[in-house]
């Protein structure tokens, strides 16, 4: 399957191909974008069609995912 990725800020735009798999955690692909970017996937907020997802939602072959890198402050 294949997800369409825009990070944000800077509107970083890519394809993801996850092989073998019909759907995926939103868990999963955090996961994945964490390791590729060197930070924990709770740096990563997910969102779908102006709908921010939970670790526990699934994407589907062909969604298109808002990702924004958040920080946490003090």
């Amino acid at each position: 399957m294949k997800v369409k990725i825009v990070i944000i800020p800077g509107r970083e735009v890519k394809t993801v191909e996850f092989s073998g798999k019909d759907t995926i955690s939103v868990q999963e692909l955090l996961t994945f974008l964490g390791e590729e970017y060197g930070v924990p996937s709770s740096g990563f907020v997910a969102v779908k069609n102006g709908v921010v997802l939970t670790e526990d939602d699934e994407i589907s072959d062909g969604d298109v995912i808002e990702v924004y890198r958040v920080a946490s402050g003090g």
